[in-house]
């Protein structure tokens, strides 16, 4: 998932695929992308790989198809490079098998990431193989 970001911007706001990249602790500060949703993650990253030549007008109406492009990197890996770094919190999994277990209760998760890429790392996770969702 991290390396899509600079994928993403190579590809659409840069015009190169095969630019050199980073991950995003490479190349942004904790408090720049952690919390922040996929999005706003992407514009810092954009600003901070395009230094002077970053427009925010131009990126910002290009962030779908920045995340579709995401979307399309991520969905192109096996399960061990998605999961690489990440894991659920403890008793996460737990929990979402207890609420599904009520008829009367509806839920949903709110992750920050494009859909299509916490889908895929919800499945990587396992997560839906628990059949919470």
């Amino acid at each position: 998932h991290g390396r899509s970001f600079t994928h993403a911007v190579n590809s659409v706001l840069m015009k190169n695929d095969d630019a050199a990249g980073g991950t995003i602790p490479q190349l942004l500060e904790k408090h720049e992308f952690h919390g922040s949703t996929d999005g706003l993650i992407l514009m810092r990253l954009a600003r901070k790989m395009m230094g002077e030549s970053f427009d925010k007008e131009d990126a910002a109406s290009k962030l779908d198809l920045m995340m579709d492009t995401m979307y399309q990197f991520v969905s192109k890996c096996n399960d061990d490079e998605v999961r690489k770094g990440i894991a659920p919190l403890p008793g996460a999994i737990q929990t979402l098998e207890t609420l599904a277990s009520y008829d009367d209760v509806a839920f949903g998760l709110v992750t920050g990431n494009v859909e299509g890429i916490a889908r895929r790392k919800m499945h990587a996770l396992g997560i839906y193989d628990a059949g919470a969702l």
